[in-house]
C-alpha cells in the first residue's frame, strides 16, 4: 500500500470512535469503468440532509460528466485528489472490492463494498468474513434497495461502525514487510534443541504477556522488580504495538 496511506493510519484510527456520520466517500477506483457512481449518488440523494457526499475520481474517468450531472448542494466532486486524506476524513465509504478496499481497511474506514468484477470476489469474501466490511453484492435490479438499507443502518448504528473499523484495521495493518522478513527467518533451533518459530505480537497477546511478566523468573531478570499492574501493562502493550522498531 502507498506510503501516504500508511502515514495516515494513526490519525485515521483516532477518528473511528463512533462520532456521528457527517461525510460519505464514494470511490470506485480512478475511472469507475462500470459507471456505478451515478447509481450510488441516486441512492444517497435520499439520505439525511446533514450528511455530505464526496466523490473521488481521476481526470481520465470516462463518465465524469454523468457524475457531474448528479451533483447537488451536499455532494462534492474531487478529481485527482489525495485519497489518503479523503479516506481519513470520511466516516463511511462506498466502493469496489479492489486494492482501494485494502486502503480503506488499513485506515479503519467502515465500508460498504460492491463486487463489480469477478476478480474482486475473493477479497470481498475475506473482508466480509472478518467483519471488516459490509457486502452489498453485485449491481443488479435490487442493488439500490440493498444499498439504501446498508447505508441507513450503518449511519445510525454507532457500535457497528466501531466494530467494522476495529476489524478492518486489525485485518490490514502496516506490518506486511515485517511479516515477510519473519517468515523468511523460518524456524530457529535453540542451543537446547528446542525449535522456535517467530511471529509478530498481536493485541490478543496482552494477557499472555502480562502473565509472563508477572512470573518470578521474569521479574528476576527485569530492569524493575516491581510487578506491573494491568493498567500499566496495557499502556506498555499499546506503545509496543505502535512501535515499528520492535517486534
Amino acid at each position: 500500500l502507498g506510503r501516504r496511506v500508511l502515514a495516515a493510519r494513526e490519525e485515521a484510527l483516532t477518528r473511528r470512535d463512533g462520532r456521528p456520520v457527517r461525510e460519505i466517500l464514494v470511490s470506485f477506483g480512478a475511472t469507475d469503468p462500470d459507471n456505478v457512481t451515478p447509481l450510488v449518488l441516486d441512492v444517497l440523494a435520499g439520505i439525511v440532509e446533514t450528511i455530505s457526499t464526496v466523490v473521488a475520481i481521476s481526470s481520465i474517468a470516462p463518465h465524469a460528466n454523468e457524475i457531474r450531472n448528479r451533483l447537488n448542494a451536499r455532494t462534492r466532486l474531487v478529481v485527482d485528489g489525495d485519497m489518503a486524506q479523503l479516506m481519513t476524513e470520511a466516516d463511511i465509504a462506498i466502493g469496489a472490492a479492489g486494492v482501494t478496499a485494502l486502503e480503506r481497511a488499513i485506515l479503519g474506514l467502515p465500508s460498504i463494498i460492491l463486487t463489480s468484477a469477478d476478480n474482486q470476489r475473493g477479497l470481498a469474501r475475506i473482508l466480509v468474513d472478518a467483519g471488516a466490511a459490509i457486502d452489498c453484492g453485485p449491481v443488479d435490479a435490487d442493488f439500490g434497495n440493498r444499498l439504501m438499507r446498508h447505508v441507513s443502518a450503518l449511519i445510525w448504528n454507532r457500535d457497528e461502525r466501531i466494530h467494522i473499523a476495529e476489524a478492518a484495521s486489525v485485518l490490514v495493518d502496516d506490518s506486511g514487510a515485517r511479516r515477510v522478513m519473519i517468515a523468511l527467518s523460518g524456524t530457529v533451533r535453540l542451543r537446547d534443541g528446542a525449535l522456535v518459530r517467530l511471529r509478530l505480537a498481536e493485541a490478543h497477546d496482552e494477557k499472555w504477556l502480562l502473565d509472563l511478566q508477572r512470573a518470578p523468573t521474569t521479574r528476576r531478570f527485569a530492569n524493575s522488580r516491581a510487578i506491573p499492574t494491568v493498567d500499566d501493562h496495557a499502556v506498555w502493550m499499546r506503545r509496543m504495538l505502535k512501535n515499528r522498531g520492535v517486534f
